[in-house]
């Protein structure tokens, strides 16, 4: 007979892609035609298909296979769906020559990354300060991540990046004129200031 075992991930994000394999036993009978149903139209004894279910739900799939001696035998895999980190952030509006802030507005993840590097928000807000911005658009890329133990006590990660574009102000042009000299024992000076944006 050909006893077989569909094989699956045991759990995958949401939006994401699960492999579908069929496993024989030993000695087993030989398959003939593999029926995947709406999953796929290949006569293949291994297919990647996306998923349709939303996150905390499982996915149930189904294939059945007909030997040479025209038997048909079935199987089934579970698959959980795990979340995604859902965020909104927003970069603030900075002058030159400071640091990128990110405002984090709602959502949550269980690891927040810039660059790679694990961040953490102080009050809902993170501080760039590894360089000062010049003036013009910038962009960052933070990531959230989300991580889930499964039962071989492998770690699932779910992930979401999101970029933050600052438009960063340039500093106005500050001039100041005083006069050529001043009389002797005079307390008083006076000064002009002019600022102008660039």
């Amino acid at each position: 007979q050909p006893v077989f075992t569909l094989k699956a991930e045991e759990a995958v994000c949401e939006n994401g892609e699960v492999t579908l394999k069929m496993e024989q036993a030993a000695n087993a009978e030989a398959i003939r035609e593999v029926d995947w149903g709406s999953l796929s139209s290949e006569n293949k004894k291994e297919i990647t298909v996306a998923t349709t279910k939303a996150a905390g739900e499982t996915e149930t799939y189904t294939v059945s296979a007909k030997s040479i001696n025209q038997c048909v035998y079935t199987n089934t895999a579970n698959v959980a769906i795990k979340a995604n980190p859902s965020f909104s952030i927003q970069g603030e509006e900075i002058c030159e020559n400071d640091y990128a802030i990110i405002e984090l507005q709602s959502g949550s993840a269980d690891k927040y990354f810039v660059n790679d590097n694990e961040i953490t928000f102080n009050q809902g807000k993170w501080t760039d300060e590894t360089s000062r911005r010049n003036s013009g658009v910038h962009t960052l890329s933070m990531t959230g991540k989300n991580y889930y133990t499964l039962s071989n006590n492998g770690t699932l990660t779910c992930e979401k990046t999101e970029d933050i574009i600052f438009n960063v102000k340039e500093l106005p042009d500050v001039k100041i004129t005083a006069p050529n000299f001043l009389c002797i024992n005079s307390t008083n000076a006076e000064l002009s200031v002019t600022a102008a944006n660039k």
